[in-house]
């Protein structure tokens, strides 16, 4: 599980957006939509957040009775979910497949890590069935953050919203009309407090995450960032990231969902700056920080950042 960093924010220039701040899977979340009726508008948002709820009860690995603690306590045998539970599993096995292990939602033991086989995972999706090989824990993790972002911000559109932001503990997904002249203006915060390092960038759909780890901005940036803060777990050894090693504190990535933005700001944070070109094959945007305060980035994201342009992922 990557530690994601709670400090996107939204800015909105228009009478007609409304949202609201929550917690939720154990960090801050927020929803907002573009909407003319204020009523329709307020029960939008109340289905919003209770949509996210019911995801979080599937999906939590800390809860005995969700469909992701049944399918790690199957032992290889088929279970029963939820269907937005398939949606996860099949969005955890993607994830680890297009960044090649390095966001890698699945492990055979807190001791002992290794991959999950992905020829060996089975849905039916009809009759809501999903199958994992026995000794498989899944961790659902920020992956799951930034799919119920997807699900939630689809279901406001679909619902009447002209437009909707969801934002889970830094996993964001927008869709519709945004309320900066029909975009939406996602300010990236610097991990060591530099306002003029920061940023913003107009997405119009797609999603946004910064995944890093924790940093005392009081602190000097020669010094190593780690310590209790430090939740942000190396795919590969499953321990905690050691900074010397990895040497990148932050990656944020513009995608086309908020849960390949997720997978490949995971895979930036483990691999470094040299998976940029990797995220720009797949069309996304991205920029890295390191530790020692230098930022790298792919082309694209310079431009928008430069020149306030606007980017339609």
């Amino acid at each position: 599980m990557t530690a994601t960093i709670d400090t996107i924010d939204v800015r909105a220039t228009t009478e007609s957006s409304l949202g609201r701040r929550f917690r939720a899977m154990a960090c801050g979340a927020n929803v907002s939509i573009v909407i003319d009726d204020a009523d329709t508008g307020r029960n939008l948002v109340d289905r919003a957040i209770a949509r996210v709820a019911h995801l979080e009860r599937c999906w939590s690995r800390f809860q005995d009775d969700s469909d992701v603690s049944a399918i790690n306590r199957a032992g290889g045998r088929t279970v029963m979910v939820d269907p937005s539970t398939i949606e996860l599993v099949r969005a955890m096995v993607i994830a680890r497949k297009i960044t090649n292990g390095s966001c890698d939602p699945a492990y055979r033991s807190e001791i002992e890590p290794s991959t999950i086989d992905l020829g060996r995972v089975w849905f039916d999706v009809d009759r809501n069935l999903v199958r994992v090989p026995a000794g498989v824990i899944l961790d659902p993790g920020s992956i799951g953050k930034g799919l119920a972002a997807d699900l939630v911000a689809a279901q406001l559109v679909a619902a009447g919203a002209r437009g909707a932001l969801v934002e889970i503990g830094g996993d964001l997904r927008v869709a519709g009309e945004g309320p900066h002249h029909g975009m939406w203006a996602i300010d990236v915060p610097d991990p060591f407090g530099r306002i003029d390092r920061g940023g913003t960038v107009l997405v119009g759909d797609g999603g946004v995450a910064t995944s890093g780890l924790s940093l005392d901005v009081e602190q000097p940036l020669e010094v190593e960032h780690e310590g209790p803060e430090n939740l942000s777990v190396d795919p590969v050894t499953r321990r905690p990231l050691d900074t010397s090693m990895h040497p990148v504190v932050s990656a944020t990535v513009i995608a086309g969902s908020a849960a390949e933005a997720e997978a490949w700001s995971t895979a930036l944070l483990v691999g470094g700056e040299r998976r940029l070109s990797h995220v720009r094959r797949r069309g996304g945007l991205a920029r890295v920080i390191r530790s020692d305060g230098t930022s790298h980035s792919t082309d694209e994201w310079a431009t928008i950042m430069r020149n306030n342009e606007v980017r339609d992922v």
